[in-house]
């Protein structure tokens, strides 16, 4: 509920003090201010989440008795662009973590940060899934570099890059009941409204991303849900179906209230 953000942030702060998943809270955390769209609070929450993880490995890694001994990382105070040279070790959560902080820099319009990050992030996913593997990590990696492509107006390779993500999710989640196929419908609905020759299929896709945006996910910004339903108001418009897009633009203003 965007309504009671102060209660949960209340909630969150009091779990970093006593809760020891740092890196959960603090993720969380960077979400909240994402529905916020208070990006650079977000960041600064996402960037803990990921110091907190990277040094979660290094501590589990002497633990285990790894021979190269290696000391706590300090990130938070490093150049964004300079704190990549210091992951190396594929993880789940730290490629997850790279992929929430390039659509933060993506919503900053921090292009070459947002490619940076995401390249890290296949990198790594490479590394510890294998590059012809299907698996989420990856596709959900491969989608975000759509965005890139999508915000240099290269459509194209954004749609490329869309299909792709769609086809590896099929093969790894189930659909009717995984939301991860509603953020690719709405991406390329959103990409079809900016290429005249496929404008056509947009309206299909945000119907299709709505038709799955129910489905339970709590990295859902509600603003992209809103996105979609300002968006199908945009294709209604268009066909001078005048009632039905006044429908979708109040649905989208409700949604953001």
């Amino acid at each position: 509920d965007v309504g009671r953000f102060d209660e949960a942030m209340d909630i969150l702060e009091t779990q970093c003090f006593e809760d020891k998943d740092k890196a959960g809270v603090y993720l969380h955390m960077g979400i909240m201010y994402d529905v916020k769209c208070d990006y650079e609070k977000s960041e600064k929450y996402h960037v803990l989440a990921l110091q907190e993880m990277l040094n979660r490995d290094i501590l589990e890694s002497f633990q285990d008795g790894g021979k190269n001994r290696r000391h706590a990382i300090d990130i938070v105070n490093i150049p964004p662009a300079d704190r990549l040279c210091h992951i190396k070790h594929p993880m789940p959560d730290i490629i997850k973590q790279l992929n929430f902080l390039a659509d933060n820099y993506n919503a900053q319009s921090r292009i070459d940060l947002t490619e940076a990050y995401l390249g890290k992030a296949l990198e790594l996913a490479y590394q510890l899934y294998g590059e012809e593997a299907n698996v989420p990590d990856i596709a959900t990696t491969i989608m975000n570099i759509g965005d890139v492509h999508r915000h240099r107006n290269h459509f194209y390779e954004a749609e490329e890059c869309y299909r792709k993500a769609s086809d590896m999710h099929k093969k790894t989640v189930d659909i009717k009941t995984d939301p991860s196929m509603a953020h690719i419908h709405h991406r390329l609905g959103s990409l079809y409204l900016l290429m005249p020759e496929k404008n056509f299929r947009a309206e299909s896709q945000f119907v299709r991303a709505l038709a799955r945006f129910h489905i339970p996910d709590r990295y859902t910004n509600p603003r992209t849900m809103a996105e979609s339903f300002h968006n199908l108001g945009l294709c209604r418009s268009a066909a001078r179906d005048y009632y039905q897009a006044r429908e979708y633009f109040q649905r989208a203003l409700d949604m953001l209230n």
